[in-house]
């Protein structure tokens, strides 16, 4: 399938389960694929899995959480692959779970950072970068996933994730 056939695409969190599969499905569609994430064995690993399956990925180990990071990530993207198209912000931490009595201050703002300061470094990061478009407009596309557990001490971080999203 060639929907995406010259697109740009970066997906975070993008080395395991759900992110893998969503960086396997963008890159079938014909996007050149970035796969952003901590664990560099992780995303080397699905870059060569696109690779093998004759599509185009690179790695780039990034912590979402420091902005000049994703900027650095962003740039290197760009000068490989060219303008990012698409923008998937499927990082994710959930630590502290439990009741809130019992969850780890510590733990639960690690969540935070990653999950929201993550996604507000990555999706700015996006909306300021330069785009193909010659008429001022902005064509990309953003998406935040959201890991879904059975106890959540935090249901704003869920609406703020989705909020820091739009562009």
């Amino acid at each position: 399938m060639t929907r995406l056939k010259d697109s740009v695409a970066v997906v975070t969190g993008g080395g395991r389960g759900i992110g893998r599969e969503i960086a396997l499905r963008q890159a079938r569609e014909g996007a050149k694929v970035a796969v952003l994430a901590r664990t560099a064995t992780e995303i080397e690993e699905t870059a060569s899995l696109i690779e093998d399956e004759g599509g185009q990925a690179i790695a780039v180990t990034t912590d979402v959480t420091q902005y000049s990071a994703v900027e650095n990530a962003f740039a290197r993207i760009a000068s490989e692959f060219g303008p990012v198209d698409t923008l998937v912000n499927n990082h994710g931490s959930f630590q502290a779970f439990g009741p809130i009595w019992e969850c780890d201050p510590v733990a639960w703002w690690r969540d935070v950072e990653i999950n929201l300061q993550g996604t507000f470094h990555t999706s700015r990061t996006a909306a300021r970068a330069p785009n193909r478009s010659t008429s001022g407009s902005t064509n990309r596309r953003v998406s935040a996933m959201q890991k879904v557990k059975s106890v959540n001490p935090s249901p704003p971080m869920k609406g703020s994730t989705e909020n820091t999203s739009r562009i």
